[in-house]
Formats: structure tokens, sequence, C-alpha cells
């Protein structure tokens, strides 16, 4: 089934969320910014690494930062880990609109009720990608910044593909 999907919409360099898609980067930079979770939370396949490193781009750029919530910033923390970016990883688990109540359940923000599951499940998600890793990463920890600033233990967590 994967092998019959339709490959990735690429317009201008970058990958859009359709084939033909017209305004993508003023009509549609107010949800979740999904296209940075094609490498990231997903594994890539398919993905043209140049191509998702100037999507990335882009979206940083572009993208309407005031209306991003919950899961959003694992997932961009994912992304950021696999393309090579610890620090921005860090920063996007740590981002102030990615906050947690007193009680530690995660905020759901304006559009959504708190506690907001996805963002917890997201959060769990990234660190275990960033500690186990995934297929092509090597080394221990390969998603946390190497310089001496962290120390990860975990155990029983298997890599991502």
């Amino acid at each position: 089934m994967l092998d019959g999907l339709a490959p990735l919409p690429v317009q201008d360099g970058v990958y859009v969320v359709y084939e033909g898609v017209r305004e993508m980067w003023t009509e549609y930079i107010f949800d979740h910014p999904s296209l940075v979770g094609l490498y990231g939370w997903l594994p890539g396949h398919d993905v043209d690494v140049t191509i998702m490193r100037a999507t990335v781009r882009k979206v940083w750029d572009v993208w309407a930062w005031d209306a991003a919530w919950g899961w959003d910033f694992p997932m961009l923390a994912m992304n950021a880990a696999r393309l090579g970016g610890p620090d921005r990883a860090i920063g996007f688990l740590l981002h102030e609109k990615f906050g947690f109540d007193d009680a530690g359940m995660p905020l759901g923000g304006s559009r959504v009720a708190t506690p907001y599951f996805p963002g917890a499940g997201g959060l769990l998600y990234a660190v275990a990608l960033m500690a186990a890793g995934w297929d092509s990463a090597g080394g221990d920890a390969p998603g946390f910044p190497s310089d001496g600033r962290w120390r990860v233990r975990w155990e029983g967590l298997a890599r991502a593909v």
C-alpha cells in the first residue's frame, strides 16, 4: 500500500498540503503545521530532505505562530531533531505556547479544552524519539544537544522508524 501512494506534492521547491494548492502560504498557515510531520512524527518515506529543509524554513518564516497550540510543538521538535537541530527541538518543547497547568495537565488554549491530551502524548513521543533515536540516527540521545548541557538517561524505549 505504501508503495502505491502518490508522490508528495511539491510547489516552488517546498512541500505543500495538496497538489495544485493556491495561496498555500497565506491561507493554510493557521492550523497545525502538519507538513513538518512528514519528517518527524512520521519517518519520512519518500521525503526529500533538501525539500523538507526548504519547507521547514518556509514554515518557520511564515506560519501564524500565534495560532499554534498543543501537539504542534512536539511535532516541530521531532522534525527539528531528525533534521539535526537538537537545540531547536528543545526550544519547541520549552516554547511558551506549549504549556501545562499546575497539576501537569497540558493546556489546550483558546481552541480546545484543558486538559488537551494530544499535547501530552506528543510530548511523550517527542522525548522518546529524541532519547532513543530513530533508525537512521547515530549515537546516544541523538535528539538532544551533545555539548554536555544535557545528561539523558532512558530505558526500555525502542528506536522510532
